[in-house]
């Protein structure tokens, strides 16, 4: 298990865990964080404040017991956040594993491009479940891998890019006029 710091860069922190906080509620999490990774805070802390003790937990004093708790309420999240689709969201997970190298991105063209439109099914899914563009790649840096990660991240920047993901056939039809 890798710890928060090692997923999430810093000046990423709070706008990837402030939405998961504001649907379950600050007071909840707090409760939650406090009861499963010993933490001490008062349950009346505003969002703003919990935040950035939160960022400090993680980055300073490198928990890995808050991040256990804040996987499990980053799953929550997710089941509250996707409902129904979320059974479709462990489909497209299986397909995704079946596509890789036990926790590798593989080698084989095929198999990569398998990966490829796994990671487009998911993406494709949480946008039709309205999850904003920073809460997929709050997905993604919570529960993959780190080389799909770093797979997802580059297809991510290719195509909002406008290039494509898929490269050109070799020997292109010429185009009827």
């Amino acid at each position: 298990m890798s710890l928060i710091e090692e997923r999430i860069p810093r000046e990423k922190f709070q706008d990837m865990f402030r939405p998961m906080i504001r649907t379950i509620g600050t007071r909840n999490v707090i409760l939650r964080l406090n009861e499963l990774a010993k933490l001490a805070v008062p349950r009346q802390t505003s969002l703003d404040q919990f935040m950035s003790r939160l960022e400090s937990f993680c980055y300073e004093q490198k928990r890995p017991k808050l991040t256990e708790a804040l996987e499990q309420l980053f799953e929550l999240y997710l089941d509250m956040r996707l409902g129904e689709a979320m059974e479709k969201f462990g489909e497209y997970s299986e397909e995704l594993n079946a596509n890789l190298d036990g926790e590798k991105v593989p080698e084989a063209p095929e198999k990569r491009e398998g990966l490829r439109r796994a990671i487009e099914k998911i993406t494709a899914l949480f946008e039709e479940s309205d999850l904003a563009p920073q809460e997929i790649e709050a997905v993604f840096r919570m529960k993959a891998y780190p080389e799909v990660l770093a797979f997802f991240l580059e297809h991510r920047a290719k195509t909002s890019a406008g290039s494509s993901p898929v490269p050109p056939p070799a020997n292109p039809s010429p185009a009827a006029g």
